[in-house]
């Protein structure tokens, strides 16, 4: 599956070497677009836990952060900002938080488009979701009345079902001869290149079946 960025999309990627976008193609398909380094493409074809975290609007309004548990207990993440309806692309980073929580009611999957720094395509899927046993609207409605406010360190946040709506992806389904290859860098390369947390050190390939089982 091909998947060619939504103009949205190809703006906030263009703004970060990592970071990520939610839009919808023109079959009304939510997307999550990931503009990541190669080791992280590569644990992220390997099954690495994915979540997205809609906060808790009485902590931050309108914010959605993506972990990416690429370290066992210390995950990537960033936040970004949904704004109003009707807002241009250029200033809005996702689509609308009210569009995002009508399509996670009534869908139970999500598409995962991976870029790499070149804004290669690497790899597209449909991805089902792990919801919690709370809908996302009902899950709004409760916290918004809670008091006190869930505490919570946005600059190392401890997620719980207070804090934010936690939502999960299943692994991704690839193949085991799956590989990655982008010639740009290859001619970089010095030394020992900067892949070498796997036996792909000295190839000019990344094997997805190899990595996980060196990383871990």
């Amino acid at each position: 599956m091909v998947t060619i960025p939504s103009e949205r999309a190809y703006i906030e990627m263009n703004r970060y070497i990592e970071t990520f976008c939610l839009d919808y193609d023109i079959n009304d398909v939510l997307i999550l677009y990931l503009r990541l380094s190669p080791k992280m493409i590569i644990s992220v074809m390997n099954g690495v836990s994915i979540k997205l975290v809609f906060r808790n609007p009485n902590i931050e309004k309108e914010t959605i952060s993506l972990y990416i548990e690429d370290i066992k207990g210390h995950p990537s993440y960033w936040v970004k900002s949904a704004n109003k309806k009707n807002n241009s692309i250029q200033n809005n980073l996702l689509p609308s938080i009210d569009e995002i929580y009508e399509y996670l009611y009534s869908h139970t999957f999500i598409r995962i488009a991976i870029f790499d720094f070149s804004l290669k395509h690497i790899y597209s899927h449909d991805v089902e979701l792990i919801t919690p046993d709370e809908t996302i609207i009902n899950w709004r409605d409760r916290v918004i009345k809670l008091s006190p406010v869930p505490l919570l360190d946005l600059a190392s946040p401890i997620e719980n079902k207070d804090t934010g709506y936690i939502l999960k992806f299943k692994p991704i389904n690839r193949t085991e001869t799956t590989t990655y290859t982008n010639i740009k860098f290859i001619n970089d390369w010095v030394d020992d290149k900067p892949y070498i947390l796997s036996t792909n050190k000295n190839e000019e390939f990344f094997d997805c079946a190899n990595y996980i089982g060196n990383y871990f």
